[in-house]
């Protein structure tokens, strides 16, 4: 998954980035850019911030899960081991068929400006 900055600027992996939150500002650290960190946002409240964060896990951990056909129970079971052992992705199934397919997505989290959270 990619993280973008607030303003952009900004592009850095998650998987390689550690985040943190003190009070309204979220900075990252990347081992490549040194130990300063990088303001990643900047919201008015402290409330603001924590939501933020919050929207970035549930992206990370794929906490979006749509079904728009019927699957029988196991096949349900299944779908859902899937999403928690592989990440964020789509899961591919045909009605007639028992192959199932897991397709990572490429997951982009841009920071919102204060104004969208």
């Amino acid at each position: 998954m990619r993280l973008i900055s607030q303003n952009g600027e900004f592009d850095v992996p998650y998987e390689i980035a550690v985040l943190s939150r003190t009070g309204n500002i979220i900075r990252v650290y990347v081992p490549i850019v040194g130990e300063k960190g990088t303001i990643m946002a900047t919201y008015s409240t402290e409330e603001k911030a924590k939501k933020v964060m919050e929207m970035l896990h549930n992206t990370y951990t794929g906490a979006f899960f749509a079904q728009n056909i019927e699957v029988p129970e196991d096949i349900e079971k299944e779908f859902m081991n899937m999403a928690a052992t592989k990440g964020f992705g789509i899961i591919k199934t045909a009605i007639d068929s028992s192959d199932i397919k897991f397709e990572p997505a490429n997951i982009v989290f841009r920071f919102p400006e204060d104004d969208e959270v």
